[in-house]
This record gives structure tokens, C-alpha cells and sequence, in this order.
């Protein structure tokens, strides 16, 4: 689609905010903004992120290599 304008509905709409995806889990993955406190804490220092993107590339600083980390199935939505 050229313009946004042209694009048809997307399936998933954010009840928080106009965000829209045609995707569940991008939809699933984006609700982790609206969180009253960042839920990924860093085991080593304590900092607190939203998303395990973004704590995946912080944990960086402290190892000086990336690692994957799993989300704990308690915090799945």
C-alpha cells in the first residue's frame, strides 16, 4: 500500500492507544508500554526495561555479548 489512507483495517487495535497491527503477538508485544513499571529487570544491576529487546541489548554492557533471554511463562499474555 502506498498511503496509509489506502491500507484496509488492521485486525488488532490497542485500547490504549492508536496503535494497530493485522499481528496478535506484535499487538501482544506492544502492550508492554502501557505497563506501570518496566517489567524485564537486568539480574545484574537492577534496571528495569519494557521490552526483552531492549534488555538483551543493555545486558550487553555487562557480559560484552549478547545473549537471548526467555520470557518466564507467568508473563505471557
Amino acid at each position: 500500500w502506498h498511503h496509509k489512507s489506502e491500507c484496509p483495517p488492521c485486525r488488532y487495535n490497542c485500547e490504549k492507544c492508536p496503535y494497530a497491527t493485522n499481528v496478535s503477538s506484535n499487538l501482544q508485544a506492544h502492550m508492554q508500554v502501557h505497563q506501570p513499571y518496566p517489567p524485564h529487570p537486568c539480574n545484574i544491576c537492577g534496571s528495569r526495561f519494557k521490552s526483552l529487546s531492549n534488555l538483551s541489548r543493555h545486558r550487553i554492557i555487562h557480559t560484552g555479548e549478547a545473549q537471548h533471554i526467555m520470557t518466564p511463562y507467568y508473563m505471557r499474555m
